[in-house]
């Protein structure tokens, strides 16, 4: 049998010796300054420019056929070129299409062109870009490093901004954000230091980490109505930003968001939980700054170097003990802005507010209307006088965990007139759903499996979780489940290492 197969191969390799050469030149055409392929529509693409002109309009035909898109680093490192004219014929850009093209500065893009590619122009000259509205993303790294680059428009239609998408554009000073953007990537605007005002309007649902850290000119920032969270290294050395509102759907101010940055006073807005890791660290001009009840969690170097801050905050609040614990000096607020707690005995589900965003008088009412194995409903209302009333602002509520979800990523969505689901980013905090709202009616509790790794439940596996597990494998508290990371011989140190390497991306 063997032999057999050796004979097939052997006829296979003479026959190819055999075969008159083809030279794979015979697919890249030329015209005048440009190599093209034909595409499968027998439209043209251009693979690489050979001219060496400063100017250079793109024909709409190569040889009759309809020039669609322009390839990967078809014009890439092309020094003498300092503006381009697209024809609206080209619908596409491969990735690094104009990358390194250190002159260039000026370029007309195709109005039927749908997305800029990845690197399309990083490293270019360019000073000035309009995005047209056919256009529905800025890929990674676009115009990364473009240090000229001073305006860039983006017509309504493009929905993604992505990663690095503007990293490190100095001379930016102007860029407009339209309504139609969805997402904006990790590092978009980072380092962006000319850049003095920015509006990230209300369509924006997704915004990555860093994404304006270094912006020293920073000055003015509008943040869209229903932002949940401010990301991790959002604004953090952005020294020029003395004040910003904060909006009242947030609920966690995450890990260096703030660092480093100009701040000079500062208002929380009721329903934030969380301040984390170095959250407002060296930020040197912070003089006050007003925390509400809602909070339930500051990081011990949330304010590390902000050595002029006075803390404004409740009596008795997770805040004043903070303040105490840190050596900041604290004032109360007014005592008619005390806090309100409701508490439904049966349930043990718990409404905080004020007396302003609680009516007095009113009492809390919870019951479980359904559940199985994976899920659990309730359906909380808030009375007056025997009539239903709906809470004057955000409230926080707390939900007590069944134990069958103790160790599970757990979402929160409240149920809509309609049968729709609106989830509330609800956070696991000492065994209780935690989330803000200003209207109460049906909220549906619903899990996932447990994650293996992920030992606090909030759906990813950190250093923290990683440490819960060393201290399961060292005696020092009950091993769960979900911590025995390879299932051999219970949990070990070697399932906390594991952990510690997905924690960190080498897993």
């Amino acid at each position: 049998m063997m032999k057999k197969y050796a004979a097939i191969l052997l006829t296979i390799a003479v026959t190819l010796c055999m075969t008159p050469t083809v030279s794979f030149s015979a697919w890249a055409l030329t015209s005048g300054d440009y190599e093209y392929t034909r595409r499968y529509d027998n439209s043209a693409e251009i693979t690489r420019y050979t001219g060496s002109a400063e100017n250079v309009t793109i024909p709409q035909e190569l040889n009759g056929h309809t020039v669609t898109k322009i390839g990967e680093g078809a014009f890439r490192g092309c020094a003498a070129l300092t503006s381009v004219i697209m024809p609206d014929s080209v619908t596409e850009m491969g990735n690094e299409a104009f990358a390194n093209c250190a002159n260039l500065m000026t370029v007309d893009i195709s109005d039927n062109m749908t997305a800029i590619s990845g690197e399309a122009f990083s490293k270019s000259g360019l000073t000035e870009i309009t995005i047209p509205a056919s256009v529905t993303e800025i890929g990674y790294r676009a115009f990364y490093e473009c240090a000229k680059l001073a305006s860039v428009h983006i017509e309504k239609g493009v929905t993604s901004i992505g990663q690095y998408a503007f990293w490190n554009c100095t001379a930016l000073t102007d860029i407009t954000i339209p309504e139609s953007v969805t997402s904006i990537g990790y590092n978009a605007f980072w380092g962006c230091t000319g850049l003095r005002e920015v509006t990230i309007p209300n369509s924006v649902t997704e915004i990555g980490s860093y994404t304006f850290y270094g912006c020293t000119s920073l000055a003015s920032v509008t943040l869209p109505d229903h932002m949940n969270e401010i990301v991790s290294g959002m604004f953090g050395q952005c020294s020029s930003l003395t004040s910003i509102t904060i909006p009242n759907g947030v609920t966690r101010i995450d890990s260096y968001a703030f660092n480093g940055a100009g701040l000079q006073k500062l208002t929380i807005p009721d329903g934030v939980l969380d301040i984390n890791e170095r959250a407002f660290m060296d930020c040197a001009d912070l003089t006050e700054i007003t925390i509400p009840s809602s909070v339930t969690y500051i990081e011990y170097r949330a304010f590390d170097g902000c050595e002029q801050l006075m803390i404004y905050g409740y009596a008795d609040s997770y805040a004043d003990q903070y303040a105490r614990d840190h050596d900041i000096p604290f004032t109360a607020l007014h005592t008619q802005d005390k806090d309100s707690a409701l508490t439904d005995d049966t349930t043990g589900i718990v409404v905080q507010g004020t007396e302003e965003t609680l009516p007095d008088g009113a009492v809390l009412t919870a019951k479980q209307t359904a559940s199985d194995e994976s899920t659990v409903t309730y359906e909380i209302t808030l009375t007056k006088n025997g009539q239903a009333v709906q809470p004057t602002g955000a409230v926080t509520v707390k939900i007590p965990l069944p134990e069958e979800m103790s160790g599970r990523a757990v979402t929160v969505y409240r149920i809509e007139a309609d049968g729709s689901r609106t989830d509330m980013k609800a956070q696991v905090q000492n065994g209780y759903a935690v989330f803000t709202t200003d209207h109460f009616s049906e909220y549906l509790l619903e899990t996932a499996a447990a994650r293996f790794g992920d030992i606090d439940g909030d759906g990813k596996v950190s250093v923290t979780d990683a440490l819960a597990i060393l201290r399961m494998a060292v005696g020092l508290s009950a091993p769960t489940a979900n911590a025995d990371m390879d299932g051999i011989n219970g949990v070990t140190v070697t399932d906390a290492l594991t952990a510690l390497r997905m924690a960190v991306g080498l897993a």
